[in-house]
């Protein structure tokens, strides 16, 4: 139960390639998501996605994802949610495992959790409520805040099992509901599908067919506000243009504030929205990639989908160190650094960028790094054993009757 959207590109990224490995290991898989009208409305994109699950022996189901006035509409949808996943589980006989991705799917499993008896399995993605106090979204103390530290507090401390994406982040569950043992926690970072996101034989030519020219390119992808430092970001890919005599390139559906930011700093970016679907062409294009997060304490929780993506593709990355185990994964690589934005220039990082950039054996580097840290098998194989763990077992010739949502 997800309620990001599996037509946006996270839950294109994250929660459709686990949903596909899983019942592929023999689990039935029912998907309940939240999706914003303009997805809706994309008949191809829907359609596409509906005979995906199908071929996979997904059940998929959509809610229309309420906006506004933020608050009631959140609240609306977890009303919705709770009573959606408690019709499931008296419609198909129980659910053997609730699997919750975020707080407002928590929310709704807690919700409903007096109606049925199956297990919960909370996956945090990150801690939203350290994330919108420190941004200024929540005051430290006002109802909300305290609100949603309840919520957080019951699910960590009743969930059947807790997902984090790092390390840093398990060891945060343990200020949370006075302590979490060990055995609950499962720790799997933001996975790459490497049979999508691969090295290309011939960069050139692709550049070609993209209309991106054959010098060095560095490239953003995805999001540019809320915990993305926009203007360090260009600042950092206008000096390696500069430097390498190549090109920025922004990949993101918020093009207003990219072409705000172009406009500004006088950028040249090429600036461009593309579907998920066509990300792996777009940076098997490019040669270095940016992961230029806050550094606030409350990413330790966190870690950016994108990087994995860029190492895949065989991009030499630059991430921000203190955001999740980024520190920890990066560390000793020629063609990865981490750092921190506060200490280090733009003009400095884009430098060290250009040297990874620059060897000749950076592909092959970056993609073992990818295999090594973000792979889909890998966070596969402990949601697999997690769900055995918690008592579900999986049919590896037929679809059988264990659940899991």
């Amino acid at each position: 139960m997800t309620y990001d959207g599996v037509l946006e590109p996270l839950g294109a990224s994250q929660v459709v390639p686990l949903a596909e490995g899983l019942s592929q290991r023999g689990f039935r898989i029912d998907v309940l998501s939240f999706e914003k009208a303009i997805d809706l409305n994309n008949d191809r994109r829907r359609e596409n996605l509906t005979r995906r699950f199908k071929s996979s022996g997904i059940t998929w189901r959509s809610l229309r994802y309420h906006r506004r006035p933020t608050l009631p509409a959140t609240l609306l949808d977890t009303a919705l949610g709770a009573c959606e996943i408690t019709r499931w589980a008296r419609g198909r006989q129980g659910l053997n495992i609730v699997h919750l991705r975020g707080y407002v799917a928590g929310l709704m499993g807690l919700l409903s959790r007096g109606m049925h008896r199956s297990t919960l399995v909370f996956d945090t993605r990150s801690f939203m409520v350290d994330e919108r106090i420190q941004c200024g979204m929540w005051k430290e103390g006002s109802a909300v805040a305290r609100a949603a530290r309840a919520v957080e507090r019951k699910l960590v401390s009743t969930a059947d099992a807790v997902v984090v994406v790092s390390q840093a982040g398990a060891r945060r569950l343990t200020s949370l509901a006075g302590g979490v043992e060990p055995a609950r926690i499962r720790v799997t970072p933001p996975f790459v599908d490497l049979d999508r996101f691969h090295l290309v034989k011939d960069q050139l030519a692709l550049k070609a067919e993209l209309g991106l020219p054959p010098s060095p390119v560095v490239v953003h992808a995805g999001a540019l506000s809320t915990w993305y430092l926009s203007e360090y970001t260009f600042h950092v890919g206008i000096d390696f243009a500069k430097r390498s005599g190549g090109s920025f390139l922004v990949l993101t559906h918020e093009t207003e504030l990219a072409r705000s930011l172009n406009a500004r700093f006088g950028a040249k970016a090429i600036v461009r929205s593309v579907e998920h679907v066509d990300m792996p062409r777009w940076l098997g294009a490019c040669d270095a990639g940016l992961a230029v997060v806050r550094p606030d304490p409350a990413k330790q929780g966190s870690m950016p989908v994108k990087l994995g993506e860029y190492l895949a593709c065989g991009l030499a990355a630059a991430a921000t160190g203190c955001v999740g185990d980024v520190k920890e994964h990066l560390d000793g690589s020629p063609v990865a650094l981490a750092f921190d934005p506060n200490s280090e220039s733009a003009e400095c990082i884009a430098a060290r960028l250009l040297v990874a950039a620059d060897r000749l054996d950076r592909r092959p580097i970056a993609r073992e790094l990818a295999q090594r840290c973000y792979s889909l098998e890998s966070g596969l194989r402990t949601y697999a054993c997690l769900y055995h763990e918690l008592g579900l077992a999986a049919n590896p010739r037929v679809h059988g009757t264990e659940k899991a949502m």
